[in-house]
């Protein structure tokens, strides 16, 4: 079961209607309602010791029917042996979701937003469950520069490394800024790989060009030295020969994107390895560097209505750091200053009438100007969108995704089912189209001016893209029970599996089988699949073909027709 709904804490006390009910005489004939009960301990599941205090929350299993008369939600707190009880229970699901000073909310058994809902009525295990809680892990250091001084309000960025929908990925996971002492803090996290990196701007960098002065290293060395830098473009100012050369400011400088321990590059970045209950330390340590000077010809768009220009670095799996520099525009031209060296990414937009975006990868090594001409033009979007053959309705809206940088772009469709992007801000990449209409889904996409490739849309020059999108709401779903040896197993991973998921990737569908092993798979464009259930299997990049192949011979085919709600048993392997 996935867990999508936010829950609430509190029990809602119905005493008018329980005196009510109490003053009613009995009906002849009425039988009592069965009731049942959800019963178990809470463990630390580093040290298998129980928590005292913790709170357990009850409430309805997300996708479930709720239990006849079930309250929302109820907490209680665990006793000295972390034992928790919820009496007095409808027939029905429920989601148990945990918490404790020092551990984040969790789910019972949670993996990846899935976690295992508790069935209980007749013939049900309900009792003597055992949750246990991962404790909070934290990362925390502090930021300073060569001379050993507090660099404040520095962006702090936490990436983690982990599986992300079947596929090993490297996300930002939090951003911090650094205190008055440099300090920084990452807190409930969970066990898993991290990496930490540093964006931020000398405080005292003065992006000026002035004549004379010194070389730049001999900069970098006279402030190393602790030597004023008024003194030091004196001294340097007797040496210069005239007419005097335009060289940087001594405070023209710049710290590089900078990755925990002291590198400025990604493929070095020390991992951090956190287990349940880790207090990592990581410092890091920022060195800055003479600053480079970017100047860009041949800008178009009306001045006037204002413009945005920066520059990126991308960092492990598509994600984009802000680096320092300042930009400043005369006419067509622009020039971005303060930059630190490296391999970045201009990114250009112009607002007005006619707005104007582009971007170019360059390698910053020295100061440098290009051309806006030999840039990749954002292209423009539009197309239509046909539901079941007939117009999708009207404000319904439409997107296309990079999940690899995880940016992406939209609109809401006219009256027509037709949609229009003329800045889009798109960059080469594959796309998946993704449509807000409840309870529809792509079927199939065509485009000109962009390669299909199943529900991806591969967009690589700057011709405008024309897109025909065909959704469906005659879906139907896919009900079972996973079985190990015979018998019912709670916490499998369960994946619907297409013909062709190379293709068809995004007709997968998962879940997490409950304490009955019942799971739903719902939302499912006719077709015939393979239903897979996996012990243990959310270390799996199951979104490659060939990691799910050797499970799908053991797998359950099962056909699905629009409205169809067919019910299979899978066995978990």
């Amino acid at each position: 079961m996935k867990r999508n709904l936010k829950i609430t804490c509190g029990i809602v006390l119905l005493v008018v209607g329980a005196l009510a009910t109490w003053a009613q005489p009995a009906t002849p004939g009425a039988t009592a309602r069965p009731s049942f009960r959800i019963s178990g301990k809470v463990l630390n599941a580093l040290s298998g010791q129980p928590l005292a205090r913790a709170a357990v929350i009850l409430g309805p299993a997300q996708g479930a029917e709720p239990a006849q008369g079930a309250e929302p939600s109820q907490r209680v707190l665990t006793g000295d042996d972390g034992s928790f009880e919820f009496d007095g229970l409808a027939p029905g699901k429920y989601s148990l979701v945990g918490e404790a000073r020092g551990f984040a909310r969790q789910g019972l058994d949670e993996h990846e937003g899935y976690f295992t809902a508790v069935a209980v009525g007749p013939n049900l295990h309900a009792e003597g469950l055992v949750f246990r809680l991962r404790p909070d892990a934290s990362v925390s250091g502090t930021i300073t520069d060569e001379q050993n001084e507090a660099v404040r309000g520095a962006q702090v960025m936490l990436f983690r490394a982990r599986l992300e929908n079947g596929q090993q990925m490297t996300r930002m996971q939090a951003q911090a800024l650094s205190n008055d002492l440099g300090r920084y803090r990452f807190g409930h996290l969970l066990p898993g790989t991290y990496f930490v990196a540093v964006a931020t701007r000398p405080w005292y960098a003065q992006g000026l060009r002035r004549p004379g002065g010194m070389a730049r290293t001999e900069v970098l060395s006279t402030l190393g030295q602790g030597v004023s830098t008024d003194a030091a473009t004196e001294d340097a100012g007797q040496e210069t020969q005239e007419p005097p050369e335009q060289v940087s400011s001594p405070l023209d400088v710049a710290y590089p994107v900078t990755f925990w321990v002291g590198t400025t590059d990604v493929s070095q970045a020390s991992p951090i390895i956190l287990t349940a209950g880790d207090r990592t330390m990581a410092d890091v340590v920022l060195t800055a560097v003479p600053a480079l000077h970017l100047r860009i010809k041949g800008v178009n768009g009306d001045p006037t209505q204002g413009y945005s220009a920066n520059l990126v670095e991308h960092v492990f799996d598509g994600s984009t750091i802000q680096v320092s520099g300042e930009s400043s525009r005369t006419g067509n031209e622009i020039e971005i200053t303060g930059a630190p060296p490296g391999q970045v990414e201009v990114n250009f937009e112009s607002f007005g009438k006619n707005p104007v975006s582009w971007s170019q990868p360059i390698d910053l090594a020295n100061d440098t100007e290009i051309n806006a001409a030999e840039g990749f033009v954002s292209p423009q979007l539009s197309g239509e969108v046909q539901l079941d053959g007939g117009a999708a309705p009207e404000g319904t809206s439409i997107a296309l995704l990079n999940r690899l940088s995880s940016v992406s772009v939209g609109a809401r469709l006219g009256p027509k089912g037709e949609f229009q992007i003329e800045d889009s801000g798109v960059k080469p990449g594959s796309y998946t189209v993704l449509l807000n209409a409840p309870g529809a889904i792509v079927r199939d996409v065509s485009a000109s001016g962009a390669k299909v490739v199943g529900q991806e849309v591969e967009i690589s020059g700057g011709a405008p893209v024309h897109l025909i999108v065909r959704a469906s709401q005659k879906l139907g779903r896919v009900e079972g029970t996973a079985l190990r040896a015979g018998k019912p197993e709670g916490g499998a991973m369960v994946v619907l599996v297409p013909l062709d998921p190379g293709k068809d990737a995004s007709l997968i569908r998962r879940d997490q089988s409950d304490s009955d092993g019942t799971f739903t798979l719902a939302s499912v464009l006719p077709g015939r699949y393979t239903v897979v259930a996996i012990a243990n299997g959310w270390d799996l990049e199951w979104m490659s073909p060939a990691v799910l192949k050797p499970y799908l011979k053991d797998g359950e085919t099962v056909n699905v027709t629009a409205g169809g709600k067919p019910k299979v048993q899978v066995k978990v392997q």
